[in-house]
Order: C-alpha cells, then sequence, then structure tokens
C-alpha cells in the first residue's frame, strides 16, 4: 500500500519534468569536475560482479549510477520500473553505486546495505526498498526490510560494522569517475551515456532506437548530447 502511494503521489512528475542535468551532487564532486566531452561507460557490466535485473541476455542494456537520498534517483527509479515492464525480454538493468554522502550522510550505509542483502540473495529488493522516499531512520528501514525478507540479521549487521563491502562499492564510485559521473542519477545505454530527460517516454523511445540499431537498422541512439 505504502509503495502504491508513493507510484501515485510521484508519477505525474514523471510526465513533467526533464531531470538532467537536474540531478544529485556531492559538493566535493562538483568542485572536482571540470567542463570535459561525456565520456562512454568506462567499465563494462560483468554478469559475475553487477547487479543485473533479469534477463541478463537481453539485447539493451541499462546501466544506472543511484544514490541513496537523492530524490532524483526516486524518481528516475519508477520511470525505470515502467520501462522495465513495458519493455518485457528486451531490456537488462545495471544498477552501480555512487554514494553522495553531502546529499544524505546514510548513502553510504545505504549502498553497503545493498551488497550485505545482495550477499544473501536480496540485493533487488533491499534496492527496492532503499531508492525510494524513507525519510530519516536508514538502519531501522535496512532492520525491517531484512527482517521481512527472513535475511540472517546477524550477519547482515556484522556486515555492516565492519564494512565487508566498502571497498565494492568504492569500486563503483571509481567507475564512476573514469566514466565522467559525477552526480546522479548518471544513466548509459549500451554503453552511451544519456543526457536527454530521464522519464518514461524518452527512455521508451530511446530503447526502440537502440533496439533497431542492435538488429541492424541504420538508425542510431540520440543520447541527447550535442
Amino acid at each position: 500500500i505504502v509503495a502504491r502511494i508513493a507510484t501515485i503521489a510521484i508519477s505525474p512528475l514523471l510526465a513533467m519534468i526533464s531531470f538532467w542535468p537536474l540531478h544529485c551532487t556531492s559538493s566535493a564532486r562538483t568542485r572536482a569536475s571540470v567542463t570535459v566531452p561525456i565520456p562512454d561507460l568506462a567499465v563494462d557490466v560483468d554478469p559475475a560482479r553487477d547487479h543485473i535485473r533479469v534477463p541478463e541476455d537481453a539485447p539493451v542494456t541499462l546501466v544506472a549510477y543511484v544514490s541513496f537520498g537523492c530524490r532524483h534517483c526516486v524518481v528516475a527509479s519508477l520511470a525505470i520500473r515502467q520501462l522495465l515492464e513495458r519493455s518485457g525480454e528486451r531490456l537488462r538493468y545495471v544498477v552501480r553505486h555512487l554514494p553522495l554522502t553531502d546529499a544524505d550522510p546514510d548513502a553510504e550505509l545505504a549502498a553497503e546495505a545493498m551488497e550485505a542483502a545482495g550477499a544473501q540473495g536480496a540485493f533487488w529488493p533491499m534496492h527496492d526498498a532503499l531508492i525510494r522516499p524513507v525519510g530519516p531512520g536508514t538502519l531501522g528501514t535496512v532492520y525491517r526490510v531484512a527482517r521481512r525478507l527472513g535475511l540472517d540479521l546477524d550477519r547482515l549487521f556484522a556486515d555492516l560494522d565492519r564494512h565487508i563491502y566498502a571497498e565494492r562499492v568504492a569500486s563503483d564510485v571509481r567507475s564512476a569517475d573514469a566514466s565522467g559521473v559525477s552526480g546522479t542519477p548518471a544513466l548509459f545505454i549500451d554503453g552511451r551515456r544519456w543526457s536527454g530527460p530521464i522519464e518514461l517516454e524518452a527512455l521508451s523511445d530511446a530503447l526502440t532506437v537502440q533496439l533497431g540499431a542492435s538488429a541492424g537498422e541504420p538508425a542510431a541512439l540520440d543520447s541527447g548530447r550535442t
């Protein structure tokens, strides 16, 4: 019921707002950024490492760098979920971490919690619970979700206490840096940076074009670059 209410409350925004270049940024990352050409995805998707929302053999891949507490990630995730429902078996979705702790101090905790849950086969349920307007009390949210999913709570919180997955998150951050990403959400469609509006119809059109390209048609993805 809560998820349904959140979707109803936010979904009108999907048709009204373009979220690029509006995105969440860390002040430290913003200060370090310079004006350079937009690069493509620097680190290819690795099924042995990346979190992939099935089907793994879909012809088009969407990679998203996200951060807990980023309000634009919340809205983008709703658009992407609708896109996945619409696309059927044609699109695989990959999430990578870019925790912006300046924007939300719990962003790193949330990223590590997703990985800890993933070690118990529950990355996506934890992701879906945290990439939404949950308000304060991230640790409590992690506890409630993990308990509902029947996860080993002692193991999960021991992993968090020892920061077992901090390096895993850091490796995503390094890949974001290599790809020129300084804010979230940041999307790549088949390795090319998407700088158009992050909303359902625009992404659906891009998917259609890219499916044609992957099938050998002459059209190429318009990523919104200039």
